[in-house]
């Protein structure tokens, strides 16, 4: 697709989505759980891995462990949202993390074979159109890493970055908007960085102004909102108006 696209058609640039493995969304998990039911065992992956030194046979056992542990916990559990349970939680899942090498190991493999087929794919893209730009939409850095997206790699073929920080429909602090894209920026230089703002409901026209508000003290060189088709009248009449009295 690549392929007949960066040859058929005129483009200032090419910007990739889903560059990335999938996120687990969970209700009642833990970061832990979350990456421990996240991880793809098909028969190229454990070709790929073994390449690397990898046993996704070993790496199965390991998140066997961690998911069976959680189904004997879980339901036995309050299921807790305050400050000090979340503190716990997270101190656990960085603690995992520090010291399984084996489980640092397999999130090092994941993030190469996501700079691999960037790669691959930009080889192409450059091949046809040698003055396109090429940019990719990113998580947040903060857990990019967890699903493939290396900043530091990915950045070293990227020409821009989107950061997607969907704050009211993905249910994030609008805090995330100077931390992430303070983050990103140190990862980028001088390339330029858009910050992704949904602008689809729950999100109103009040959360719009507030959340770009933040994002022009933020060090970023654009803004971009998604989704067009569900966009709602009043928040694009919104998104015209701040435009216009802010210039941005």
């Amino acid at each position: 697709m690549v392929e007949e696209l960066s040859e058929k058609y005129e483009f200032d640039e090419f910007e990739f989505d889903f560059i990335r493995y999938p996120e687990i969304p969970s209700t009642y998990g833990t970061p832990l759980l979350n990456l421990a039911l996240s991880p793809c065992f098909c028969e190229h992956c454990k070709a790929e891995a073994l390449k690397h030194g990898l046993d996704l046979g070993e790496v199965r056992e390991t998140f066997r462990e961690i998911v069976e542990w959680h189904v004997e916990y879980l339901p036995n559990s309050y299921y807790c949202k305050d400050e000090d349970y979340l503190e716990a939680i997270y101190l656990e899942f960085t603690k995992e993390i520090i010291e399984n090498e084996l489980i640092k190991k397999w999130l090092e493999f994941r993030a190469e074979q996501i700079r691999i087929i960037l790669k691959e794919l930009s080889k192409i893209i450059r091949k046809n159109n040698p003055k396109a730009q090429i940019s990719a939409d990113l998580y947040p850095p903060s857990g990019s890493w967890l699903l493939g997206q290396d900043y530091k790699k990915l950045v070293e073929i990227l020409d821009a970055v989107k950061i997607m920080i969907y704050v009211k429909p993905f249910r994030r602090s609008i805090c995330r908007i100077p931390y992430e894209t303070r983050i990103a920026r140190k990862y980028l230089k001088n390339k330029p960085l858009i910050l992704g703002l949904a602008s689809w409901p729950p999100t109103t026209p009040e959360d719009i102004e507030e959340q770009l508000k933040l994002a022009l003290d933020s060090p970023i060189d654009g803004v971009s909102f998604y989704s067009y088709g569900w966009t709602p009248e009043k928040n694009f009449l919104k998104i015209k108006e701040l435009f216009k009295r802010w210039k941005i």
